[in-house]
């Protein structure tokens, strides 16, 4: 699991249930809560903030950002998305 920045989007890696973190998904899988890791991650972190649309992209963009998530059922399995 983890994340990784590009200019025009961020990819998110969760693992749907194992690991060391535990991720809720909700709305039918629509919605989930992920851990974003690093050292004390807070709201203020750029990563967060670009996540949450109040930050801009890696080369100072103003667009939005793309975010797409691959999923996997453990984290001893393949991702999907």
């Amino acid at each position: 699991a983890g994340w990784v920045e590009w200019e025009n989007a961020v990819f998110l890696w969760v693992n749907a249930a194992g690991g060391s973190f535990v991720n809720s998904f909700a709305q039918g899988g629509r919605q989930v809560n992920w851990y974003v890791g690093g050292a004390r991650p807070t709201e203020q972190s750029p990563i967060v903030r670009r996540l949450l649309g109040r930050g801009v992209g890696a080369a100072g963009e103003k667009r939005p950002t793309e975010v797409l998530m691959f999923v996997r059922p453990r984290s001893t399995e393949p991702y999907v998305c």
